[in-house]
């Protein structure tokens, strides 16, 4: 179901983000060469660093999405995803933020892990809910790709679980 992101999957994860509901509520505004680009800078970041990965959200042999994991500050590693239209509703985005948190949290040993979407973004909230996740009350700005800022609410795991 998730994998690590190959050089010959960003085609398809740019696709999975290119369509208007995606670029709204990932406040996308890159072209899709940007994109693509985009993908690449963060595969080359990953070699560079051992707490950020990219990682493909495979459904029936096909890419479908993407789930990014990055250390934010000491013990707090921040996590994202996109996945595409034809796929959204059928669990894979919970399924992919479970097999993240266990990776954060009882692979790598950080106590805490966050995730943001825009308050808009109502089936994303759910799905953060649903999975466990703590709403934030404190609430600030994410800085998009592209400098712009987007209000978001963000989501907390926590654990005292300690690495394996």
């Amino acid at each position: 179901m998730m994998r690590p992101l190959l050089r010959r999957d960003i085609p398809a994860a740019v696709s999975a983000m290119d369509d208007p509901w995606a670029r709204a509520h990932l406040s996308v505004t890159q072209s899709t060469a940007e994109l693509s680009n985009r993908l690449s800078r963060s595969l080359d970041a990953v070699g560079d660093d051992p707490h950020r990965s990219e990682h493909a959200i495979v459904w029936h042999g096909k890419v479908v999405g993407v789930r990014s994991l990055s250390e934010l500050e000491p013990g707090v590693l921040l996590t994202g995803s996109w996945l595409h239209a034809s796929v959204r509703g059928q669990g894979l985005g919970s399924r992919s933020l479970a097999a993240i948190r266990s990776l954060a949290h009882h692979h790598l040993g950080f106590p805490q892990l966050l995730s943001a979407t825009q308050p808009h973004n109502l089936p994303a909230v759910s799905m953060l809910r649903r999975s466990g996740m703590t709403l934030l009350t404190e609430s600030w700005p994410h800085i998009s790709d592209d400098g712009t800022f987007v209000d978001c609410v963000w989501f907390l795991s926590h654990t005292s679980a300690r690495r394996c």
